[in-house]
């Protein structure tokens, strides 16, 4: 759910609607993904995430639900998951993108 609220979070951020992110979301990514949830069990990586790196909460939260999954990249404009030598930070800047026809 943390990726469901930054994906709200960064599309307002690019002038997106709220009601065109989540339709977006509930039509064409959820269907093909697992939402996790967070737990208690994820408080100890989070915690080594956030000290080692200086990460915000949230993103190490992010951390540690990917590694409980055995997840090792992560699509993010955030460039501070670059330092996270755990994980492949994935992003594609959306000037770079030629929607084109």
């Amino acid at each position: 759910m943390l990726v469901v609220d930054e994906a709200l979070y960064i599309s307002r951020k690019y002038g997106v609607a709220y009601e065109t992110t989540l339709e977006f979301l509930k039509s064409i990514v959820l269907p093909y993904t697992e939402l996790l949830s967070v737990e208690e069990e994820d408080l100890k990586p989070a915690e080594r995430y956030l000290l080692n790196y200086g990460l915000k909460p949230s993103d190490a939260i992010h951390l540690a639900t990917i590694e409980k999954a055995g997840i090792s990249n992560i699509v993010s404009e955030d460039q501070e998951f670059d330092k996270v030598k755990e994980v492949k930070r994935i992003w594609i800047p959306p000037d770079a993108l030629s929607l084109k026809p």
